[in-house]
Parts: structure tokens; C-alpha cells; sequence
């Protein structure tokens, strides 16, 4: 048995418009990019901002917690 290969050459461009048209529904690649850009902004603003008033809390609940804490035998 002996493969043989052909090279031909084919215009594309109808079936790169069809899979264009199915898959992505002729959406650019910033449509694409656009939600993750949007969700890196609002954490990249959001970060701090939790994280500052997550620092009271925690030191009220380390002193709840020494004020609890039970004596040694």
C-alpha cells in the first residue's frame, strides 16, 4: 500500500466566513477580551478595598479570642 498525496490548491474564503459565521457569530477578538478586562478592573479596585477593612476585623477577633481563651491546668 502507497499513499499519495495530491497538493491542490483551494480558495478558502467561503468556508473561513462559514466557521467565522458558526462558531464565534463574526465576533471581533475584543468582544472577546473585553468581559476578562472588565473583571480585572474591578478586582484590581476591589482588592484594596476589602482588603483594608478586613484589617479591624481581624484584630477584634484575635482579641475576642485572647479574651476567651481558657486558663492552663
Amino acid at each position: 500500500m502507497r499513499l499519495e498525496f495530491h497538493r491542490s490548491y483551494c480558495n478558502n474564503s467561503e468556508m473561513h466566513a462559514y466557521l467565522g459565521n458558526w462558531i464565534y457569530q463574526n465576533q471581533t477578538f475584543m468582544d472577546f477580551v473585553r468581559p476578562a478586562l472588565w473583571a480585572g478592573l474591578v478586582l484590581f479596585f476591589h482588592g484594596p478595598v476589602a482588603g483594608d477593612l478586613s484589617g479591624p476585623q481581624t484584630f477584634y477577633c484575635a482579641a475576642l479570642w485572647e479574651e476567651t481563651k481558657r486558663p492552663e491546668i
